[in-house]
């Protein structure tokens, strides 16, 4: 029922079968990319001053979590993107 007007529009240009298939969710390979592209860009803030001084995090139990995931024995993408993003925020946020 959502986007009614758009369906209608895209009917007339796609197949039917498309507007009757369900929505389907995707995972983003974060903890690939945390190990890959981004390892540096991590890498830079976990060991910023900024986030070396935080008053939020237990900064060495972080490092290993850190190492931990770089080794490949334990997947901690999620709590590190969680960290990243906030250190990044508050960095921002900070100026």
């Amino acid at each position: 029922n959502n986007k009614i007007v758009l369906r209608n529009i895209l009917s007339k240009y796609c197949p039917q079968s498309f507007f009757s298939k369900k929505k389907k969710g995707f995972n983003v390979p974060i903890d690939k990319w945390l190990r890959g592209s981004l390892k540096s860009w991590a890498s830079d803030i976990l060991n910023s001053k900024e986030f070396v001084n935080s008053e939020f995090f237990n900064v060495p139990e972080i490092n290993q979590i850190w190492i931990e995931h770089q080794k490949g024995s334990n997947n901690w993408h999620r709590i590190l993107w969680s960290i990243l993003t906030f250190q990044t925020w508050l960095i921002e946020h900070e100026k």
